[in-house]
């Protein structure tokens, strides 16, 4: 009897041993539980953190972009040949046209700078700025001051001799001179010069 008497109190203590076996458990489990809400609580915060930081440092980083970026440019007006202007375009052309009769080729042939190298045949033009005393304007290098063997060639290829009479120490230009009496086929005409009109920022045409 004692010994049957003794199962029921072992079944007992068990069932207590498994139910609190059961009881730790799911203690156990809710800890768990706990621990995965607090550590993802955590987690979500610490990413707000560093999406916060992530934020400021790009706005930080666009602040300083745009203030080294240079200033857009204003725009320039145009210049004055793209106005469209049917008068201005007309008087363009009028002068152009009385200009080029004026206007001359210069073949010549010089002596060479150097003792070493040939004599030097070339290519120029000029401008007739005197018809009656028959001075050509033209660059310095043109008018040299060693012998020089020369023609100039008009709008019509008449050609006349030239020579020259003139070439400036300091600027860019020189004087060659021709007999307009040696002219037959066109009239000859000029382009005077007008120092005292010379401005900085005229419009020119460069024709030649």
């Amino acid at each position: 009897m004692p010994d049957a008497y003794a199962a029921p109190d072992s079944a007992t203590g068990l069932d207590d041993e498994l139910r609190s076996g059961d009881a730790y458990r799911d203690a156990g489990a809710e800890a768990v539980d706990d621990g995965d809400d607090d550590y993802n609580d955590d987690g979500n915060d610490d990413d707000d953190d560093i999406d916060d930081e992530g934020r400021r440092r790009a706005a930080k980083r666009r602040a300083t972009s745009s203030s080294l970026s240079p200033a857009p440019a204003a725009p320039h007006p145009p210049p004055p040949h793209q106005h469209n202007d049917p008068s201005l375009f007309s008087q363009w052309q009028r002068m152009i046209e009385n200009a080029i009769s004026a206007i001359v080729s210069i073949r010549f042939s010089q002596v060479s700078a150097f003792d070493t190298e040939g004599p030097e045949t070339s290519e120029a033009s000029g401008f007739v700025v005197d018809k009656s005393a028959g001075f050509i304007l033209t660059n310095r290098h043109v008018a040299c001051a060693g012998p020089f063997v020369g023609e100039a060639i008009f709008h019509d290829h008449e050609e006349v001799d030239v020579f020259p009479v003139y070439r400036d120490p300091i600027h860019d230009f020189g004087v060659l001179k021709f007999d307009p009496s040696k002219i037959k086929f066109q009239p000859v005409t000029a382009v005077p010069l007008a120092p005292h009109l010379a401005k900085v920022g005229l419009e020119i045409r460069v024709v030649g």
